[in-house]
């Protein structure tokens, strides 16, 4: 059986043999990092040429909700207090009402009856 004998190597021989080891790793870590960026760029720009970008989306406008058959919000300007009652062209009464809601207090007309 015979044994390598391992006194004969030097410590130049090891750096010479890591630096070496070393270089080509940084050379294949490069290779595959730009190898990596250009096939993204790639897929973008196919992408963009292609425009397939898509249009802003319209922003969302919630439905009208129907107003209750009871119920009329304040008319602006309308300065009458709470409590006040009139009457409609049809006999109806309304009256001014008011609720507090956490952003202040909200006036409406409510019918009576």
């Amino acid at each position: 059986m015979t044994l390598a004998d391992y006194a004969q190597t030097t410590l130049k021989g090891a750096q010479a043999n890591a630096v070496a080891a070393v270089t080509s790793q940084i050379v294949d870590l490069n290779n595959n990092l730009k190898s990596s960026y250009l096939t993204a760029f790639n897929n973008w720009l196919i992408n963009w040429t292609a425009s397939p970008i898509p249009e802003i989306p319209k922003p969302f406008v919630p439905p009208v909700l129907p107003e209750p058959a009871n119920i009329r919000n304040v008319p602006g300007g309308d300065t009458m207090p709470v409590g006040y009652q009139l009457l409609a062209p049809d006999g109806g009464k309304w009256q001014k009402q008011a609720s507090p809601t956490p952003f202040g207090m909200a006036y409406y007309y409510a019918k009576l009856g």
